[in-house]
């Protein structure tokens, strides 16, 4: 009866750390453009 369940978590873990990557390599690649642009503030 468990079963269903722990695989709901598994699914709800797998979708948070999904979203903290896709956060992560657009961050990343949002420093990549603007570091490269000429609009950048440094």
């Amino acid at each position: 009866m468990k079963e269903p369940n722990a695989k709901k978590n598994a699914c709800w873990v797998f979708e948070r750390v999904r979203i903290i990557l896709i956060i992560i390599s657009s961050n990343s690649f949002t420093e990549q453009v603007y570091g490269s642009s000429p609009y950048s503030p440094n």
